[in-house]
């Protein structure tokens, strides 16, 4: 009764002062090894503290009992002590027996879940976690199905499902209406699958219940309100996000989109240079630097650019693409034709490509397998552009 008392009114940074107060109680009353709900609680304890060799001591205690639930829960908690030692053989031998012991147990099925996630083994995670809400009992309480719930939108907001992805994380926003976490991860799902309105009120709600120095709300925030032409506002609040230092670069990024989309090409490329200080090796960055300098007319840059993506990732379709064009632009037809070509061995549905290409072909004075690309590339949805009349004028 004591520890449960204490459990509500001490803070989680309060817990080694807890940990010390258990300790206390367990030695006086000469528990330690007898009382098995004292050992869970310091077990628990300790889990919190990260000492995870102690915890497979107490674990021992805990499985030396007659009754095949403490015995099924003592295995748990040493297969979880020795996943976070990053033991997996030892881990999932644990897992194993309390799953041996006990049948149909949310606990064991709910800890297997997190062991899965944290080895980004989502299907395995999800398939645990399923099985954990299956299995609840009465005495779990609205915050350990919140959890569960939340860790499931997650793997399936990653593994691009999003409508069911929503579906979870709302319904643990229905048992924890308080978890801002649920409520960033719902903004962002719906930020992902395009409904930008709802990711703007679910961010804001987001924010509101924040109470961490975390500014992930203000980033969902903010891009949808790019997304929906609120640029001002947008410019606003990404600069705002610059003050974490976990989203430094996603602010550069979301930064750069909104400079080149007000046309502030140099602004642009300055906040992508700081996403390169991050991950230098950034594909998606190199490119957009890449894209800017095209549409700059900067073409030599832009090439260089490009030869980094093609070097990073070698099957990059759009990159030999507008490499292509870059060339075509500077009159090294021949250069562009192969890699036009390259672009579309790679991917054969790009109608740009064969616009592209048929583009070379009329310069190369190759009028017949230009109009084929154009064919080609009219069938592909090419846009109905001058640019398509034109190539199109050229076939008769």
């Amino acid at each position: 009764v004591i520890f449960r008392c204490l459990t509500k009114t001490v803070k989680m940074k309060k817990r080694h002062c807890l940990l010390l107060i258990i300790i206390v109680l367990i030695k006086s009353n000469g528990l330690y090894g007898q009382n098995r709900y004292a050992l869970i609680n310091y077990a628990n304890s300790l889990l919190e503290e990260k000492n995870y060799n102690k915890l497979i001591e107490v674990s021992k205690d805990i499985i030396s009992s007659d009754s095949l639930v403490f015995q099924a829960l003592g295995y748990q908690i040493m297969a979880s002590a020795y996943g976070y030692l990053e033991m997996d053989s030892l881990a999932l031998e644990y897992f194993q027996k309390s799953e041996f012991a006990v049948k149909e147990n949310s606990n064991l099925y709910g800890a297997k879940g997190q062991f899965f996630l944290n080895r980004n083994e989502l299907d395995s995670a999800l398939s645990n976690y399923g099985k954990a809400l299956l299995y609840l009992q009465e005495y779990h309480d609205s915050s350990y199905v919140a959890d569960i719930l939340l860790d499931a939108g997650i793997i399936l907001k990653t593994k691009i499902r999003y409508e069911e992805a929503i579906e979870a994380l709302r319904v643990s926003i229905d048992y924890d209406p308080a978890d801002w976490k649920a409520f960033y991860h719902l903004s962002e799902t719906y930020l992902f699958s395009d409904s930008l309105n709802k990711a703007l009120e679910f961010s804001k709600k987001a924010r509101d219940l924040n109470n961490t120095n975390s500014l992930e709300p203000q980033y969902i925030e903010a891009s949808a309100m790019f997304l929906l032409g609120d640029t001002e506002s947008s410019l606003s609040l990404a600069k705002e996000v610059l003050n974490d230092p976990l989203l430094i670069y996603e602010a550069n990024y979301l930064l750069s989109d909104i400079h080149r989309s007000l046309g502030n090409h140099n602004l642009a490329i300055e906040h992508l240079r700081e996403c390169l200080k991050i991950d230098s090796e950034s594909v998606p960055v190199l490119n957009n630097i890449a894209f800017i300098n095209m549409s700059s007319g900067d073409y030599t840059e832009a090439i260089s650019y490009f030869d980094k993506c093609i070097a990073l990732d070698p099957d990059f379709a759009y990159a030999y693409n507008n490499k292509a064009w870059c060339l075509y632009q500077q009159g090294f037809h021949q250069e562009a034709l192969t890699n036009c070509d390259k672009s579309i061995s790679l991917d054969p549905e790009n109608s740009w490509a064969y616009a592209n290409r048929a583009k070379i072909y009329f310069a190369l004075n190759m009028n017949t397998k230009g109009c084929e690309d154009v064919n080609k590339a009219e069938k592909l949805k090419y846009p109905e552009t001058e640019d398509l009349k034109t190539l199109k004028s050229k076939c008769g």
